[in-house]
């Protein structure tokens, strides 16, 4: 379910827009298998026919909630300003951390909408900068202690338990320039750098804790990006038209931080 309101006001040169959502989430799964090998009877398709059985189900529900908020203006069309606040909260988080808050900033110069731009080819030249974060959800059994069963009956211990446990955080900030030429050639570049904290890691016990591994935030991965578009198009006519692509892009990443 969701529930949004959009308001959109002009005063003078100035252009105010703002946006407000709230999320409600409520996700239900249930899974129930059953199969085996070696038919007592040939040709009877029965679950009690066979002579090995294996069986197993699941059930799960995940709520979440989201409130967003964004506010924007720009002067003229030249200068361009925006932001976003989004509050999450999900049942997926351990019990200790069940909300965590998300921002975007960003901003643009429309160079070429001055009137000293001496450039007439350059329809458009833009220049642009934002910084934002976002996160990535554990998944369902992480913040759970699991058992299994073993074979002769009775259970074993597999994953140990963490309330503390925390969604991934993403920060990003990224520059670029965008430019079209004679209304039909343009150029985007752009670099990012990025640096991906709490990073969701299966990290193994040691025997003492009576568990083979838990679920905790203990990665930091730090990286950048350059990427290059260019598009042109090549024949435009009543009957024709060809547009041209080309994209190519660099990433690199690093581990800067492993807790164990």
């Amino acid at each position: 379910a969701a529930l949004g309101a959009n308001l959109l006001g002009k005063f003078g040169d100035f252009t105010l827009r703002s946006t407000f959502r709230a999320l409600l989430e409520r996700e239900t799964n249930e899974s129930t298998t059953a199969e085996g090998t070696g038919l007592v009877t040939p040709g009877v398709s029965s679950l009690s026919n066979l002579q090995n059985r294996l069986s197993s189900s699941t059930l799960e529900e995940i709520r979440s909630t989201g409130e967003i908020g964004s506010v924007g203006a720009d002067y003229q069309g030249k200068y361009i300003v925006d932001g976003l606040v989004r509050r999450d909260g999900s049942s997926l988080f351990g019990p200790e951390e069940r909300y965590k808050i998300y921002h975007r900033f960003s901003g643009a110069y429309r160079m070429s909408q001055e009137s000293w731009w001496p450039f007439a080819a350059i329809n458009e030249f833009k220049l642009r900068a934002s910084q934002g974060t976002a996160g990535g959800r554990p998944d369902f059994e992480d913040q759970y202690e699991t058992l299994e069963f073993v074979d002769g009956g009775g259970l074993r211990k597999n994953t140990l338990g963490n309330k503390f446990l925390k969604p991934e955080q993403a920060k990003e900030t990224e520059l670029g320039v965008d430019m079209i030429v004679k209304e039909r050639y343009s150029v985007q570049l752009s670099y990012a750098k990025n640096r991906v904290t709490d990073q969701l890691v299966q990290v193994p016990l040691a025997g003492l804790y009576g568990y083979t591994s838990q679920w905790q935030n203990a990665g930091t991965v730090e990286g950048n990006t350059v990427e290059a578009t260019f598009e042109a198009q090549v024949i435009r006519n009543k009957n024709v038209s060809w547009r041209l692509g080309l994209v190519a892009d660099r990433s690199r990443n690093k581990i800067t931080e492993f807790k164990r």
